[in-house]
């Protein structure tokens, strides 16, 4: 007995029998879009903290809105500035901070790095994690990353 009440996922092109909004756009994908993004801020808000990306250069290029209810500091602010720029002078030891370089330099994922963060609402400590992305072409793309109060 198949259940009436399990939808469909797909990936890729919908079936032509699926409903179409008037101008041609999958309305499925609209909700599912919509979804998933209610569903990122979801577990953000339960995380107690918030997601962040890095480029290539080890710029930060994405913060999830949660930083802001968090941390007290808008998501543009990081726009564009690396970790160090955003670390606290002697916040870390030189073995601590060498050794979270050298993930960064290798593409290694790393864990639970705490800091003192220099922000606009003066100094706050914070704990993060990250993971190395790399494209379809094995191109190092940046790092995506949780990040908490500590």
């Amino acid at each position: 007995m198949q259940n009436r009440n399990h939808r469909k996922i797909y990936h890729g092109e919908f079936p032509s029998s699926e409903p179409r909004a008037p101008d041609g756009r999958d309305t499925l994908i609209l909700r599912q879009k919509d979804l998933d993004a209610r569903r990122v801020q979801d577990f953000a808000s339960a995380s107690e903290g918030w997601f962040w990306e890095m480029d290539g250069d080890l710029r930060f290029t994405f913060f999830s809105d949660s930083v802001l209810d968090v941390a007290g500091v808008t998501p543009e602010w990081h726009f564009g500035k690396t970790r160090e720029e955003i670390l606290r002078d002697n916040s870390v030891s030189f073995e601590q901070w060498r050794r979270h370089s050298e993930d960064l330099d290798h593409r290694r994922p790393f864990s639970d790095f705490v800091f003192l963060r220099e922000g606009p609402d003066g100094a706050a400590w914070m704990r993060t994690s990250g993971k190395p992305v790399y494209g379809a072409d094995g191109a190092f793309l940046g790092y995506r990353g949780v990040a908490r109060d500590s």
